[in-house]
């Protein structure tokens, strides 16, 4: 949020927001002049808060991935990390397979075609984290492990549904760029 929001913000003012071009933000009191308007399907007076549509924030859109594994597109979250830029870059726009067999009863494995930059940290893991160990072995956790590794990004579904998608067996995962 920038200075100028929070000092209006801060005021018993009211604050309207208008879309100008579809990325531009106008913060304004009172009400919107008649020669701005709206972006189509957006409000005039949308209130100034981190989650309406166009309000500026302090970080950058998440980066994503999807990763396609029986019929399943998943979601992954990126962790802003070397590692997963190179995951990412790796991918390129073909799309990345790969073959993930279970290992140890919380987690599918599957070997990268080439190592990747590691950024290892003591994790312990939780249902759909993605995590980049040994720089070459991508893995999906369904269960919960500990152990220095690399976090590549998150997969937000809760550990039954996320089991179920994986399945019992080696999968073929495709990760493609979102």
């Amino acid at each position: 949020m920038t200075v100028a929001a929070k000092h209006l913000l801060r005021g018993s003012t009211r604050i309207a927001v208008a879309l100008i071009a579809g990325s531009h933000v106008v913060a304004c009191t009172g009400t919107t002049s008649p020669d701005v308007a709206p972006a189509s399907g957006h409000s005039s007076t949308a209130a100034l808060s981190p989650s309406a549509p166009g309000t500026p924030t302090d970080t950058e859109e998440e980066s994503t991935m999807i990763v396609t594994v029986n019929g399943h597109d998943l979601e992954l979250r990126l962790s802003d990390n070397s590692s997963a830029r190179a995951l990412t870059d790796l991918a390129g726009e073909d799309g990345l397979e790969l073959t993930m067999e279970d290992y140890g009863g919380f987690e599918k494995v599957g070997t990268l075609p080439q190592r990747l930059p590691t950024n290892d940290e003591q994790i312990a893991t939780r249902p759909g984290d993605v995590i980049l160990y040994q720089g070459d072995k991508l893995a999906i956790y369904y269960g919960t492990n500990t152990w220095r590794f690399t976090r590549i990004g998150r997969i937000n579904l809760d550990a039954d549904r996320l089991r179920r998608a994986l399945g019992d067996r080696t999968i073929t995962a495709t990760l493609h760029n979102s």
